[in-house]
């Protein structure tokens, strides 16, 4: 309305000017007409009172022009020549009123930039429309500001521009707050959109929700716009709702505070505790109150299991004898569990745990030596507080215990707390008593059945290999005959008497391998180990070439092995077990088309399984007991040699290298060997 009638007020203002000005032009002859006569004289005296009243008219006008503090107004022709300039736009465009009248505007108000595409939709906004509004930012004293304008036309009687009315605000300011209020409503959209912990706002005076984030929604699982609008009170379950409503209200009176114990309903039934931070906020209007609902379910899990521990460890020191006491050195304040206080003889929380009420519980002849030990694990960090001692009941009950304690120390090495432990041990001492000399006994009877034990090894261990040693003489010079006889007589002996001497030269090769077996797995529990890093992958290799090499037709396995596998070990007992494993490997795949065997590594976490995999004939794991034992054998022998030491030799030098070894098959399928070695 303000606008309008300033607008009313320039156009009347203009119009009249106008109007006077033409007036003047076209009265000017007739009133020298009429100034000759008497009759026109009163016409002019009336005219001199319109031109009066005008005058006034222009006056007020331009008061209330003048008089608009907040908008600037300014004037122009049809060709943009300022006629009119008010004291505020002086303000607003830095300029006098002398200086632009008779300007064009557009040298002091750069009009949308004077780009001409928008001059010309400007213009045509205010022929069609008969105003436009725009923004420009402008520098004025130094300072950004930013000036929003609205431009009219002025019309004459015949609706022609006659000119322009361009008023304009500073509204700087208003923008600041603008953008602070948007800033402020998208900080706050952030924090209750992203916060972990439902937040609800309510009205104090009703208690409906006004407004929650995703978190409250989760929360008690029901959307935001069901929630809102909302009692706060059907949050809660249905016979506590009282209950909060007296706590909603007390919390709005205080302002502010902390509720926990709370508990809310999910839309499924479950109750769900939650803790409480709540304040009110005066909006000027109205108040709101807010609370920040943090779900502490997980935290009663925890609170509920250290009460459970509490009182299981409570139980466990009972059932131990073994009790945990703090002394703070600064305050002079000593802490006892309830053990503690039972180990001395006290009921619980008795009397007020206190170093004299400890000093009285000890037996009279121990205490100086309880009061130097403490002395001197307080000045010197080196010395451990760990002591025997005993302790007298009031009812005269003499017990032994041992205590242990930490020292916690300041910045400057000060002693500021003891922690420890003391340990009912009278039942233990008394057994370690006895026990103590049933071990001086046993001791002697375990050197003397050790020392004979030894000595039958070694004597059974001399034995087999002097047997199997003396034995190789005798059996070479069998084979040795047996040759003679099939090379040289063989013609005389006929083809049966062959056909024998045949059988006791295999027989005798038999024989003449299972004794190298047999020297082959007394020298692995006889010799001493020398270790050393041993390419164990080398030895596989070599095994693999020298197997080969014996049996020809069996040159087409393929084997793959894993390079440069590096392990401490005695390598003349390692390589022992490759050409055994090898040799077991090729052996039972020569039937496959396809043979394969590969060696390789398996990382575990606590150490290296090395393997050896075939795709032979395998064998029943039902048998498998049997498979590092002596001469045992798990297929024929008629199609297989060997003599049932190879395993049985690998196992204890595996053993020997603080190893194990076990294996895996499946009939037809394979076998794979794995050994450890933890030397």
């Amino acid at each position: 309305f303000i606008e309008a009638g300033l607008i009313l007020f320039v156009i009347s203002a203009v119009v009249i000017g106008i109007g006077t000005l033409i007036f003047f032009r076209v009265s000017e002859p007739m009133v020298a007409k009429i100034m000759e006569s008497e009759a026109l004289k009163a016409s002019s005296e009336k005219l001199v009172q319109a031109q009066g009243v005008i005058r006034e008219k222009a006056i007020y006008m331009n008061n209330i022009l003048s008089s608009a503090l907040d908008t600037s107004i300014v004037a122009t022709d049809e060709n943009f020549l300022i006629r009119y300039f008010n004291p505020t736009a002086e303000k607003v465009f830095g300029y006098t009123r002398d200086q632009v009248l008779g300007r064009s505007v557009m040298e002091i108000h750069d009009w949308e930039n004077i780009d001409p595409k928008k001059l010309e939709a400007g213009l045509e906004q205010i022929s069609i429309h008969g105003g436009h509004v725009y923004q420009v930012n402008r520098e004025v004293n130094g300072s950004q500001r930013i000036i929003e304008s609205r431009a009219s036309g002025i019309k004459d009687e015949v609706g022609g521009l006659v000119g322009y009315v361009l008023m304009s605000k500073d509204i700087t300011e208003s923008k600041q707050a603008e953008n602070l209020l948007v800033k402020s409503e998208r900080k706050y959209r952030l924090l209750m959109e992203y916060a972990n912990d439902a937040i609800f706002v309510a009205d104090t005076q009703t208690g409906i929700i006004l407004d929650t984030n995703m978190a409250g929604a989760k929360l008690v699982g029901r959307s935001v716009d069901k929630i809102i609008g909302m009692h706060q009170s059907q949050l809660h379950p249905t016979e506590m709702v009282e209950e909060y409503k007296t706590l909603f209200e007390k919390q709005v009176r205080f302002g502010s505070g902390v509720l926990t114990d709370i508990v809310v309903q999910h839309k499924d039934g479950r109750h769900v505790p939650v803790e409480i931070r709540a304040g009110v906020t005066d909006l000027g209007d109205s108040q709101v109150i807010q609370g920040i609902f943090r779900d502490v379910t997980e935290r009663k899990k925890v609170e509920d299991a250290l009460k459970d521990n509490k009182e299981r460890l409570s139980k466990a020191q009972e059932i131990a004898h073994l009790g945990n006491w703090e002394w703070d050195i600064i305050k002079g304040t000593l802490f006892w569990s309830d053990e503690v206080y039972r180990i001395f003889g006290l009921e619980p929380f008795e009397l007020s745990a206190t170093y004299d009420v400890f000093l009285n519980s000890v037996h009279p002849d121990d205490r100086a030596t309880i009061s130097e030990a403490v002395t001197q694990s307080l000045e010197s960090p080196d010395i451990p507080y760990d002591i025997q001692h005993r302790v007298i009941h009031p009812s005269g009950e003499v017990r032994v215990v041992r205590e242990l304690a930490e020292i916690e120390r300041d910045a400057e090495g000060k002693a500021v707390r003891m922690m420890g432990i003391v340990h009912d041990i009278t039942e233990l001492k008394e057994a370690e008593d006895k026990l103590k000399n049933l071990n001086t006994n046993l001791e002697i009877r375990v050197e003397e059945r050790t020392h004979q034990l030894e000595s039958a090894n070694r004597e059974l261990e001399a034995f087999s290999y002097s047997v199997a040693h003396d034995l190789r003489a005798p059996l070479n010079n069998t084979l040795g005959f047996s040759k003679i006889l099939l090379e040289e007589y063989q013609d005389q002996l006929g083809e049966e008497g062959s056909l024998y001497l045949q059988w006791l030269d295999d027989s005798s090769w038999q024989m003449k391998r299972r004794i190298e077996d047999y020297l082959k797995l007394a020298r692995s529990t006889r010799s001493a180990l020398h270790i050393q890093q041993v390419n164990l992958s080398d030895l596989i290799e070599k095994a693999v070439i020298s197997s080969k090499k014996i049996h020809i037709e069996l040159a087409s396995i393929k084997v793959d092995i894993t390079p440069d596998l590096i392990v401490p070990g005695d390598i003349h007992l390692l390589t022992v077990v490759a050409e055994n494993l090898i040799s077991n490997a090729i052996k039972f795949t020569g039937n496959e088309e396809n043979g394969h065997i590969s060696f390789g590594v398996n990382k575990r976490a606590d150490n290296l399984e090395y393997y050896i995999k075939d795709n032979g004939i395998g064998f029943d794991t039902t048998y498998i007991d049997k498979l590092f034992e002596p001469f045992e054998r798990l297929h024929d022998p008629g199609k297989f040699d060997g003599s049932g030491i190879g395993l049985t030799t690998v196992q204890r030098i595996i053993h020997r290298h603080g190893g194990k070894i076990w294996a895996e098959s499946t009939v037809n399928k394979g076998s794979t060997f794995y050994f450890t070695l933890g030397v």
